[in-house]
């Protein structure tokens, strides 16, 4: 679970139990109230100074008081680390992943069910196959 979601789940806990009405998580940014109005959400409030970002592990400390950990040199952390896919990169193709993987199969799976799906839409409605159709698994 990253620090995000915990800090989001933290502060929806410490709204909700201020009002004595203790309802599910919301997915939404707005929580429903008895009158008809949401609560607005906000963040935690984030540095953009690159310098800061560049020495300090922004939104790593979950507590009140203290600071963010100081982030050391590259060769303290374990080389896997190096190797994680960000968000911002494409996600990787089919033919990009290690064949026989759990994500290359995954992916296959996927890609079997769109095809699957084109198919479908191609063929006329009166020769399409049931809901119960099993021919897939005999």
């Amino acid at each position: 679970m990253d620090i995000f979601r915990i800090q989001y789940k933290l502060q929806l806990v410490r709204c909700l139990s201020s009002s004595n009405k203790l309802k599910a998580a919301s997915k939404h940014s707005k929580i429903p109230s008895s009158r008809g109005r949401g609560v607005e959400l906000k963040g935690p409030e984030h540095p953009t100074d690159a310098q800061t970002l560049a020495t300090y592990c922004v939104g790593a400390n979950i507590w009140k008081e203290g600071s963010d950990p100081k982030l050391g040199p590259d060769t303290d952390y374990p080389e896997w680390l190096w190797k994680l896919r960000s968000t911002d990169q494409p996600p990787l193709t089919i033919s990009d992943m290690e064949p026989q993987s759990k994500e290359w199969w995954k992916e296959l799976k996927k890609l079997n069910k769109q095809r699957k799906k084109m198919l479908m839409t191609l063929q006329p409605k009166w020769c399409r196959p049931g809901p119960h159709h099993d021919d897939d698994r005999k």
